[in-house]
């Protein structure tokens, strides 16, 4: 016993020393634990720069955790801790770190003193902590302070007024951002943007899009210019075949058309005049001579190959000219001075020297100095006047007037090209390219179109085979073929009862085709097809279908003889197939017949006289229905009422709005409505009518009241007219 309490006091030791070293850590240390994690966890690669203006010694344990610290900068911007390569310039820095308090002018003198350094680069993220208590309520004037640096990609990290942490971040583009940010403010005008967003942090769902980068701002702001945005992927294969092969024919169209193709064709100038040192990496060239006073170290890194043709030799100036206008293939470098000087002399003609090039720009420049007293007064003062004096070209100026014969010659030496004609040969790769890019993009225009007109030509083949099957087959047989086409698309779950007085075998074989056929019919209502499940009483019949031809008689006695059956339903779907020629005719009394043996939901089918399928229906209570039901006749007296509409039979949509609530409006209908003399509580006709409209939750229009009162009858009818 004594054991177990002595386990238990150390147990609770240790959790309270574990409490009490929590609370001695400040904001600063919390939130740059949560930094660490955040970019240990989503940046794999980084050089991170960190402003560390606390002295606390948990911030600094918790921020050195960061596996790759380039710079460590304190308040004066030293360096403390480094990366070599960094530090030499080798390397870059990927993420900035600040820790600030309460001011924003804090945040502002760390980033302008950044900025003015070495470091500064607005393409990478900055961290900025802020550890005092609801530092937050700082973080919108902070980021506007950020933007207008140009920063982009900013991450504000505060506790709020209840001590939990928050991340901030800002969009001066769009209000767009995924689901985990969520808009605190918005700040708009006619020349400003920029929505701030927050969230809170979770260790375990962080940052879903850290890696938001320049180039997701530049699509942002295209798709904002042109308001466009792409959301179509290429999933067919003939578009992806289509694109491929304008892809495949601009890329030959570039490569072919483009200048080279010219100038390889075309004669080549005889000697390619020199003006820089890449100029020399050219074959042509085998022989680089330099006098003896010219330093190499300013060209020899350049190339390899440059290294080894350089010739040095004590020659005079004059030697090197002779030998560059003997061999064409070589060039000499010297003081552009000294060589003007020597071209200046008697015993180059005219026409030598037209034959030379002299660089446009020098590879490399000396220092000139002078030689003036250690203190003389005018020292800096006269430095300044021969620097003027040099950038404005004086001195260059003076030192050409010297050779003015020479540089006009020289100038007058460019050599004027000679191209030889390009023939039909010389072209001949261009133009197979270009065929075999416009052959390829037409094939796939083919592919295209076939493509789009594929399910046409189908449809088109397919009716004419309908049409030719379809003129063997009678008007039954066309309509009931129609009939099981709306069954099977508009009926989910269905048992039907068929009564066929034809003795048509299409007709059978149509309906035939119906997946749950109950009961089948005869003239005398024997059953030749039957589900075990109607017939034994365990299910119900949901459609009735009868075929009839121009009789309304022989309909009548149809529907008589199915009524005294044990079939007879009136809330079940009703089709009638009349296959007559103009059977249509015959559907408005076929119809009004139906609708006095109580039967509601029916749909009569028939051709007419234009040979045409139609469906006709009715409503007795609305003239309303849906747009592809119209109004084919309309019955209306004191007391009856029947709208009778029509529709052409598609094929493509015939369900929609096949089936309609007919029950939905009731103001066509004249409802008789008894009301018991005893009704307490009702002092008026008044009443009565607000209780009815409580209970039926409709228009009192047409309604007719059968009341006993007679106190209160004349006055309960007028209004409940007047309703």
């Amino acid at each position: 016993m004594q054991e177990f309490c002595l386990l238990f006091l150390v147990f609770c030791f240790l959790v309270s020393s574990a409490m009490i070293e929590e609370k001695k850590e400040e904001n600063f240390s919390k939130l740059s634990k949560i930094l660490v994690h955040i970019i240990t966890s989503y940046e794999k690669d980084y050089h991170a720069a960190v402003i560390n203006n606390r002295t606390d010694k948990s911030v600094s344990r918790h921020l050195g955790n960061l596996e790759s610290v380039a710079v460590n900068f304190q308040d004066n911007l030293l360096v403390s801790k480094f990366d070599n390569n960094i530090t030499y310039g080798k390397g870059k820095i990927d993420l900035f770190i600040g820790t600030v308090e309460n001011s924003v002018d804090e945040l502002n003198k760390i980033l302008r003193h950044l900025k003015f350094s070495r470091w500064w680069n607005i393409m990478m993220p900055h961290f900025i902590i802020n550890g005092s208590d609801n530092g937050c309520k700082h973080a919108s004037t902070a980021l506007n302070m950020i933007w207008q640096m140009n920063i982009l990609n900013c991450y504000y990290i505060c506790f709020d007024s209840e001590g939990k942490p928050f991340i901030y971040t800002f969009n001066p583009y769009s209000s767009r951002a995924p689901r985990q940010w969520k808009i605190v403010e918005e700040i708009s005008n006619a020349s400003y943007y920029l929505a701030i967003y927050n969230r809170q942090y979770d260790r375990v769902l962080l940052f879903a899009n850290l890696n938001r980068t320049c180039s997701f701002s530049t699509f942002e702001i295209i798709r904002l210019w042109i308001s466009v945005s792409l959301n179509t992927r290429m999933n067919s294969q003939p578009l992806r075949i289509f694109f491929s092969s304008i892809v495949i024919y601009f890329l030959v169209m570039h490569i072919t058309l483009q200048g080279d193709l010219v100038d390889r064709l075309s004669k080549s100038k005889l000697r390619k005049n020199v003006d820089s040192l890449s100029d020399l990496r050219n074959n042509y060239y085998q022989k680089i001579f330099t006098v003896h006073d010219v330093s190499t170290d300013d060209f020899e890194h350049e190339n390899i190959e440059i290294a080894k043709k350089l010739i040095t030799t004590p020659y005079s100036y004059g030697m090197y000219v002779k030998n560059v206008i003997k061999d064409p293939s070589s060039v000499c470098i010297a003081y552009y001075n000294w060589l003007w000087s020597e071209l200046s002399k008697d015993e180059f003609s005219e026409n030598e020297r037209k034959s030379l090039h002299l660089s446009k720009y020098p590879i490399s420049t000396r220092p000139r100095g002078y030689i003036i007293p250690a203190n003389w007064t005018l020292k800096k003062k006269f430095n300044n006047f021969l620097m003027s004096i040099d950038s404005n070209g004086m001195n260059t100026k003076t030192e050409a007037n010297k050779f003015v014969g020479t540089i006009s010659n020289l100038q007058t030496s460019e050599y004027v090209a000679s191209f030889k004609p390009i023939s039909l040969d010389s072209v001949s790769l261009f133009f197979f390219f270009w065929f075999a890019g416009i052959t390829l993009s037409f094939i796939c225009f083919l592919f295209e179109t076939f493509d789009g007109f594929k399910e046409y030509i189908l449809n088109c083949i397919g009716v004419s085979s309908a049409m030719i099957e379809e003129k063997k087959e009678d008007n039954f047989s066309k309509l009931s073929k129609i009939l099981v086409h709306i069954i099977k698309s508009c009926e989910k779950d269905y048992h039907a009862a068929v009564i066929n007085n034809r003795t048509d075998e299409s007709v059978s074989r149509h309906l035939g085709n119906l997946e749950s056929v109950a009961v089948n019919f005869q003239d005398n209502l024997l059953v030749s097809k039957y589900d075990n499940n109607i017939i034994h009483g365990k299910g119900k019949i949901d459609l009735f279908i009868a075929t009839v031809e121009n009789s309304v008689g022989e309909l009548n006695k149809i529907l008589r003889r199915l009524k005294f059956s044990r079939w007879w339903n009136i809330m079940m779907t009703y089709f009638i197939i009349n296959g007559s020629d103009n059977g249509c005719k015959h559907a408005f009394t076929a119809l009004q017949m139906i609708w006095r043996m109580n039967i509601l939901n029916c749909y009569y089918i028939c051709f007419d006289f234009d040979g045409k399928s139609f469906i006709y229906t009715f409503n007795p209570y609305s003239s309303r229905a849906p747009d592809q039901w119209k109004i084919a006749e309309e019955i209306s007296n004191a007391s009856y009422y029947m709208a009778i509409y029509n529709r052409v039979y598609d094929e493509d949509d015939i369900c929609k709005d096949f089936y309609f609530d007919r029950t939905k409006y009731v103001d066509k209908f004249l409802m008789k409505i008894g009301i018991p003399s005893r009704m307490q509580n009702l002092q008026s006709g008044l009443d009565v009518i607000s209780a009815m409209k409580t209970v039926f939750n409709l228009s009192l229009i047409n309604v007719h009241f059968l009341c006993n009162t007679n106190d209160h009858l004349s006055t309960f009818w007028k209004l409940a007219n007047k309703e």
